[in-house]
């Protein structure tokens, strides 16, 4: 009986073992699956920040308006993008 108990105790601890070794693998391929979607959101905050005028007015040229915006993402990658156009929409510009 002494041997069954051993026997058991010594399975357990290795089934044990196994499972947290599982676990393990697991957490480390979702560590790397969440570090490749944060170098993407990176990359996307880098590319649309760089869409962006920097210098205002972005037309000196132009003195019949006065523009000026700021991109403030909630978090790295903002989903909407201003694009100005100059049009004859009543005397209005839009903004897309």
């Amino acid at each position: 009986m002494k041997l069954l108990n051993t026997i058991a105790l010594q399975t357990a601890g290795a089934l044990e073992s196994a499972l947290l070794a599982g676990k393990m693998v697991a957490a480390v391929r979702d560590r790397e699956q969440l570090t490749a979607l944060q170098k993407e959101l990176d990359t996307a905050c880098t590319i649309q920040h760089s869409l962006v005028p920097r210098v205002f007015p972005p037309f000196p040229e132009r003195r019949d308006f006065d523009i000026h915006a700021q991109m403030t993402s909630a978090k790295a990658v903002g989903g909407d993008f201003f694009d100005p156009k100059s049009g004859s929409w009543g005397g209005r510009s839009g903004m897309k």
